[in-house]
């Protein structure tokens, strides 16, 4: 039998972003998000599994010949421009096809809420992810907007997975069901890269979107010429002139190198040659999937605004600026000159990262609150 139709296994599918392109494909540039790496490692463990088969559900895309790992079974569901209707028409033909017994899906949209309700009225155990702290308010991650079916996926879900302690008491006022957990972002650590060789004193990576505030990192850049930064900030097509506003502003910044786009496999390379990892985020979904790859590779964290669990206050494994850009620039210049605090603070994040976001150990509590039988 192949890998993904072992008999006596649980189905899975795995419904991918419409921005998962380049995950799966080296020839495509376009911008994807943590939710999608996060699905990829998820799904990723979940072929190691005995227990379990997986299909991975992605958007119909112009490029057929995109299967850069054959581990995987994909099914195409439609085209990213299609109607609400069209989009649950084929949904509907492809589950009806596929007979998936759990169906996965991170990040809010109004597909989620349908989607939930379709798999409760057929059936389906369905499993829905927050990817970020705004959608526990019922709110779109990109607009902000209020998502007016909310209630709707909060109902009909088997299962919902929040990511921290915030999204899961915003939940627990609006129901009381057991079936929300927390369940925190995991990381694979078979391709972490660590280097004693540090060429950049700071990096930044993230997608260009205001909430991101990549003014802030360009401005940290501008006052500290003696240091090295690098700035990977992808283009969102929603906000292109907001991405042409921060691309000239950072080209004007000598001692800032900046990149559009960087492939994943590169991603643990470029941050392992970095002395810190810089976060100015107004508010992520828990750590982002760029912070948990840096404590994987012993680099300490700066961040501005957030301050999530125990990877500072416990671990000390990097600095929180609460707010203040001056107190940025200080720690920054303390890692950049203190080369014991740089080493320890480096095994503190690795420690942390590895106590805190094992994929595989997240995995099995995924597997065990989503009553895999």
């Amino acid at each position: 039998m192949e890998k993904n139709n072992r008999i006596g296994t649980v189905k899975t599918a795995i419904i991918f972003p419409k921005d998962s392109e380049a995950i799966f494909n080296n020839k495509s540039h376009r911008t994807f998000g943590g939710a999608t790496v996060q699905l990829y490692l998820i799904a990723k463990e979940l072929i190691q599994r005995e227990s379990v088969s997986v299909l991975i559900f992605i958007p119909d895309y112009l490029d057929k010949d995109y299967e850069k790992d054959n581990a995987f079974v994909f099914v195409r569901m439609f085209k990213e421009d299609e109607t609400m209707v069209s989009k649950i028409y084929k949904f509907h033909k492809k589950i009806r096809k596929t007979r998936p017994d759990v169906i996965i899906q991170r990040g809010l949209t109004l597909f989620s809420c349908l989607a939930a309700a379709y798999c409760r009225l057929f059936g389906f155990r369905f499993v829905f992810m927050f990817a970020h702290d705004v959608e526990s308010e019922g709110r779109y991650q990109a607009s902000r907007k209020k998502c007016p079916f909310f209630s709707m996926l909060i109902r009909n879900s088997y299962l919902l997975v929040t990511q921290n302690d915030y999204q899961n008491n915003n939940i627990r006022k609006i129901t009381n069901a057991n079936h929300l957990h927390t369940v925190k972002k995991g990381l694979d650590f078979n391709n972490v890269k660590r280097s004693s060789r540090k060429f950049y004193d700071a990096v930044w990576i993230a997608r260009c979107e205001r909430w991101k505030n990549p003014e802030i990192f360009i401005e940290l850049a501008g006052r500290n010429p003696d240091l090295k930064f690098l700035m990977v900030c992808s283009k969102v097509d929603a906000h292109s002139g907001y991405f042409n506003e921060i691309a000239e502003k950072a080209s004007v910044v000598p001692n800032l190198e900046f990149r559009n786009f960087v492939m994943y496999n590169s991603i643990y390379e470029l941050i392992s040659l970095s002395r810190c990892f810089c976060l100015t985020s107004d508010q992520e979904g828990d750590w982002p999937m760029t912070v948990l790859e840096a404590t994987a590779s012993g680099v300490p964290i700066l961040s501005l605004n957030l301050d999530y669990g125990e990877l500072i206050a416990e671990y000390k494994a990097g600095f929180f600026c609460d707010g203040d850009i001056e107190k940025l620039h200080r720690y920054l210049r303390l890692l950049a000159e203190d080369a014991d605090l740089l080493i320890e603070m480096g095994q503190n994040a690795v420690k942390y990262v590895y106590e805190n976001h094992n994929i595989k150990d997240n995995v099995s509590k995924l597997l065990e609150i989503s009553n895999y039988s």
